[in-house]
């Protein structure tokens, strides 16, 4: 069997999906296949997917569907073991299936994989994510998921993998989602599994691309509903404290591009007592200063330097 099934949904990103499909290409371990799923484009993404055409690269074309049911698609035509999923405009560093080789041998009783990640900008800058895991060691399980993600992810999909088995326990994407539809997912897996982690960052997450969801239209976005899992696991603290900084997140989201109907509908849900001093004065504040200061935040982390509420 082969170890790694590596999955690219392509939806326009015919300007950086040639170099995301090289860095798989030039991977240290080369026990794997790549698909590709053209998720309807509309540029020349396709004829860039088509001039790849190694024997370990399978193309599948189909019409829009949604990020999540391409996914499910790749998952679906796999035939590793390990799902490696990678976005359309992500770097892999050359030992990133490498790494999660030696965690999948390293911690046979871990299912979910992960590594370090460094945030790319435009102009080529590198910042690390705050990261809510402190420690010496360049393996380990990670003791719990949700709180090692308090401050920004642990993981984003290009640097998580998963053994394809968890499917039939935990299911595919949620098709029906088009906002946080990695978050449902995480939340279902790590429930469910554990994850082995690499502190060595093997991935470009590309912080800056087109086709992302702006500041003024996440309001139009189907948004996750996370709250069953709120009621299913009740006594869950650190879920709890995942899933109301995620509704913190929309909250003040959904202020600045003056989405008041779904502000007030997220305000209703958010509890603050999972919220430390600095965010419950942010989400007090006005849309336009609020707007001022994620301006200044968005500056100062393009030139390197990170300012959070965490």
């Amino acid at each position: 069997m082969t170890r790694f099934s590596v999955i690219i949904p392509v939806y326009n990103k015919a300007n950086f999906v040639a170099q995301t499909i090289q860095s798989v290409l030039a991977q240290s371990f080369t026990d794997y296949e790549i698909i590709l799923i053209n998720d309807g484009s509309t540029d020349n993404s396709l004829q860039v997917l088509q001039t790849f055409n190694a024997s370990n690269i399978r193309l599948i074309n189909q019409e829009n569907q949604g990020l999540s049911a391409a996914r499910n698609k790749g998952i679906t035509a796999a035939k590793g073991e390990i799902i490696a999923l990678l976005d359309a405009d992500d770097l892999w560093a050359p030992q990133h299936l490498q790494s999660l080789f030696e965690l999948s041998q390293e911690f046979p009783e871990a299912k979910l994989y992960g590594t370090a990640y460094a945030e790319l900008f435009s102009d080529g800058n590198c910042v690390p994510p705050k990261i809510n895991l402190k420690t010496a060691e360049s393996q380990l399980l990670i003791p719990d998921f949700f709180e090692a993600s308090l401050f920004q992810p642990l993981v984003p999909p290009s640097s998580f993998a998963f053994k394809k088995e968890i499917i039939k326990t935990i299911g595919g994407f949620d098709s029906q989602i088009t906002y946080f539809e990695d978050v449902d997912f995480y939340i279902r897996a790590h429930l469910k599994f554990k994850m082995a982690y690499a502190t060595r960052a093997t991935l470009q997450y590309r912080f800056e691309s087109e086709n992302q969801v702006t500041h003024s239209n996440l309001h139009r976005e189907r948004i996750a509903n996370l709250e069953p899992y709120l009621h299913e696991n009740p006594n869950h603290k650190s879920l709890h404290k995942y899933i109301h900084r995620y509704w913190y997140f929309l909250c003040n989201h959904f202020k600045t591009e003056g989405a008041q109907e779904q502000y007030y509908l997220m305000r209703k849900k958010l509890n603050t007592r999972y919220l430390n001093p600095q965010q419950r004065l942010l989400l007090a504040l006005p849309a336009p200063l609020l707007r001022g200061l994620r301006s200044f935040k968005s500056r100062l982390l393009k030139k390197g330097f990170r300012v959070t509420s965490f």
